[in-house]
């Protein structure tokens, strides 16, 4: 926050590691598409692939066009 801000801005920031298995990020992804929490990013361990789920879609961004056929990402 600089000095003299008359709104200030916060953000918080969770990042944790999980493995995966169906199910493992229900809760989360619900959360998200029901506004019940925003800024929701899942990245794979390389940040190689991000998906940013939200209240009426999601966007994913990928490291290159090579990844886009691949659910496993090779990339």
């Amino acid at each position: 926050m600089t000095r003299g801000e008359e709104f200030p801005s916060y953000s918080h920031m969770l990042v944790t590691r999980q493995s995966w298995r169906w199910g493992a990020l229900d809760s989360l992804l619900r959360a998200a598409a029901d506004d019940v929490m925003a800024g929701v990013l899942i990245a794979d361990l390389r940040m190689s692939r991000i998906y940013h789920p939200y209240d009426g879609g999601a966007d994913c961004a990928l490291q290159d066009s090579a990844a886009k056929g691949s659910p496993q990402g090779d990339a």
